[in-house]
């Protein structure tokens, strides 16, 4: 009887999480605000001469459609940037304020770039963001570590290479 009363329990609260699942959209000018506070809330770095929640620096990401805003009873609850250049999508910016939502963003961008055929998908992170962890459970490999390399920070550069992105590449070769 107690099994039973567990897998009630997990039901509901997949139910649960469902319902409450946010939901992922483009971004428009009037995100701006929600974008900026999620930003500097996670990412910006005080010691820095540039903070990326800066208005002026997030605007042309968000007129040129490269950012997302997930989004949950309205409220802006993460945010990432998808840049493309060549064969790779990079994830420019990703920050978040509610558990799960880091993951639903890295699953829309991975989608995104099945859909557009595109076989690369990598990121940067400082390194005192400690942010390995997480990429390491998305599936992303740490590529390699650049010393000093961005405002004189170490930073992380992490790529994923899924099935979807050899799938390509392998359908190219059988040409």
């Amino acid at each position: 009887m107690p099994s039973c009363f567990l897998l009630i329990g997990n039901l509901i609260y997949i139910f649960l999480i469902g319902l409450y699942m946010p939901t992922i959209r483009k971004a428009t000018l009037e995100d701006l605000a929600g974008i900026s506070n999620i930003i500097k809330n996670n990412l910006d770095v005080p010691e820095l001469s540039v903070q990326f929640s800066q208005h002026d620096l997030l605007i042309p990401f968000v007129e040129r459609g490269q950012y997302y805003v997930a989004v949950d009873n309205n409220n802006i609850v993460g945010v990432m940037s998808l840049v493309i250049t060549e064969q790779s999508c990079e994830i420019y910016a990703i920050a978040s304020k509610q558990p799960g939502c880091g993951h639903l963003l890295i699953q829309y961008a991975e989608t995104f770039c099945r859909e557009q055929h595109i076989p690369k998908l990598w990121c940067w992170s400082f390194k005192r963001y400690h942010a390995q962890g997480f990429y390491q459970r998305m599936g992303f490999e740490e590529a390699f570590l650049m010393r000093k390399q961005w405002f004189g920070e170490d930073c992380y550069i992490f790529e994923l290479c899924r099935k979807f992105c050899l799938q390509k590449v392998q359908s190219l070769e059988r040409l």
